[in-house]
């Protein structure tokens, strides 16, 4: 059959110079491995790169209005010192970053106040909910299992999911005028972010608003418009549907399927002596 004859594969012992034996499977391993390891080096450097990027754009300090703001959403001194907020003509729409320390970098743009209320909220949603510590364990997850094709899908889905979840955050006690307030900037943003020529691209981090997908934006505004509250069992429902899942994808890894040989040797009969 096509299992034992993969097996015999696997275990087959390559030999290398110097009497060194080496069975194919574990050539495999150290490939995968090493595939894996480089990937993860790869995302920490990019992520390094990308965060020095924007630390070292000329910025300015100057946000007393929208500290006055952040004081609005987080009214304990101690919490809202841990966050810092720039401004710089570089920055194409509002995002957050930093793992050690949280900045949110703002576009040089006569924002009102509820509208800035709208951005910073959203952003502050993202550090309340440790948003930032979840995308990157998802990423090293997809880097370390690289070859599992659910992965990819896991990695193109979590950003995604996570400004969903931040938006329902959002406007979880909004009435239906906040809501449209809040969807109007949404667009107010995506346009001034796609219409500057010269910047940063946001996406890829937690921005406000992507600087490409339109399609996010639609999906955005879709489950923004139907939101609806969801009660406490539903909540834990869906918290315990999704733990069982996860449960699942790794305990696939815990399965070894062998074959079955039916023993073929005649059965031997006891004879009293």
């Amino acid at each position: 059959t096509i299992y034992p004859a993969i097996m015999r594969f696997l275990w087959f012992n390559v030999e290398f110079p110097g009497g060194i034996s080496v069975s194919v499977a574990t050539i495999i391993i150290i490939a995968l491995s090493a595939v894996s390891l480089y990937k993860i080096i790869k995302f920490i450097h990019t992520y390094i790169s990308y965060m020095k990027v924007y630390r070292n754009i000329p910025y300015t300090l100057d946000s007393s209005f929208e500290y006055y703001v952040l004081k609005e959403i987080i009214p304990n001194d101690r919490k809202r010192n841990k966050i810092r907020i720039v401004k710089s003509v570089m920055i194409k729409a509002p995002i957050m970053g930093g793992l050690l320390s949280t900045t949110i970098f703002l576009p040089k743009h006569e924002y009102t106040y509820q509208q800035t209320y709208h951005i910073l909220m959203h952003e502050v949603t993202h550090y309340r909910n440790r948003d930032v510590y979840i995308k990157l364990f998802f990423e090293l997850i997809c880097a370390l299992m690289w070859w599992n094709p659910l992965t990819k899908l896991l990695k193109e889905d979590v950003g995604s999911t996570l400004e969903f979840r931040c938006d329902n955050s959002v406007i979880k006690h909004m009435d239906e005028r906040e809501k449209l307030s809040y969807l109007e900037t949404i667009m107010q943003v995506y346009k001034q972010a796609n219409a500057d020529g010269k910047g940063i691209p946001s996406d890829g981090a937690f921005a406000f608003v992507g600087t490409t997908s339109a399609e996010e934006i639609k999906q955005r505004f879709t489950l923004i418009d139907s939101y609806e509250h969801k009660s406490k069992n539903k909540m834990i429902t869906t918290v315990v549907t999704s733990l069982v899942l996860v449960a699942l994808f790794l305990s696939s890894y815990l399965i070894l399927i062998q074959p079955y040989f039916p023993d073929s040797a005649p059965e031997v009969e006891d004879y009293p002596d």
